[in-house]
């Protein structure tokens, strides 16, 4: 848990209560994203004087973990109707790739099919589309 008052400052906690009512969190262009925030309750182990009743904070909880699992950022995949592509660098050139999709978050998505380790994707689609 990070405490938007110390943004350095790291706790670690213990979950009591989840909200059951959620809001969609707001993209960067004022739209919804699809991600559901909750309001939760969490008792903090460590003691701090900085801590105070009703501070905000950032939790990241983990819900689930991928192990040797291949993941790259959100903007380097590119919707194509219902499939999905990236640009992969292969001998100085730029190649189109079909992939499959795993779990998500606001910046990384697991790539299932389509990638092998090491492979180098590009962050955006090259202007000039693939070769």
């Amino acid at each position: 848990m990070r405490l938007d008052a110390y943004p350095g400052a790291v706790f670690h906690g213990k979950v009591l209560n989840i909200g059951s009512l959620a809001k969609l969190k707001q993209g960067r262009a004022g739209t919804a994203s699809g991600i559901k925030i909750f309001d939760v309750t969490v008792k903090i182990e460590e003691q701090d004087p900085r801590l105070k009743p009703g501070l905000t904070a950032t939790l990241d909880i983990i819900t689930d973990r991928q192990e040797d699992a291949i993941a790259i950022p959100l903007s380097a995949v590119v919707a194509r109707g219902r499939e999905h592509v990236v640009f992969v660098s292969n001998a100085g050139r730029i190649k189109e790739r079909k992939v499959v999709l795993g779990p998500s978050n606001e910046q990384s998505v697991i790539v299932k099919e389509g990638l092998r380790p090491g492979e180098q994707v590009a962050l955006v689609p090259p202007p000039s589309g693939p070769s």
